[in-house]
């Protein structure tokens, strides 16, 4: 369905759905021609840093690169770690359309996911899941 390109859908949530990395590779497929969608909600979709998931957060990467009205992702309750982090880091820097980009920093060094938000929200951790959303500017 995403493939459609007249498709208007806007917000696509998926929370909850145990989705995975191969999941998440199916609908990263889809929205690789879709022009429509400003929100994608993908909390709690165990989306982890094993290969197939670390494919999965690549695809997700190009989508987010060059998506032109992609301007929410949700990711947080996924267990990206580093290596997902990492993956997605290039991404979220150089699309400036995405204002709204929230996740998880369990599992993620300090230096990683304050890279990831440049510095605005400092990592907490300990068992508790720290979840941000910080606004991009230039």
């Amino acid at each position: 369905m995403l493939l459609f390109k007249r498709l208007a859908l806007q917000h696509l949530d998926l929370t909850c759905n145990q989705l995975g990395g191969a999941g998440l590779t199916s609908i990263c497929t889809g929205l690789i021609d879709n022009a429509s969608l400003k929100s994608f909600r993908l909390a709690e979709n165990s989306i982890n840093h094993g290969k197939e998931d670390v494919k999965a957060l690549e695809l997700l990467s190009e989508v987010l690169k060059t998506h032109p009205s992609l301007m929410a992702v949700d990711l947080l309750h996924n267990k990206i770690g580093n290596a997902g982090a990492l993956i997605l880091l290039p991404a979220v820097k150089e699309n400036n359309r995405v204002t709204e980009f929230k996740i998880d920093s369990a599992n993620m060094d300090d230096q990683v996911y304050n890279a990831l938000f440049r510095g605005g929200v400092p990592a907490q951790k300990g068992g508790k899941k720290k979840a941000s959303s910080k606004k991009k500017t230039k």
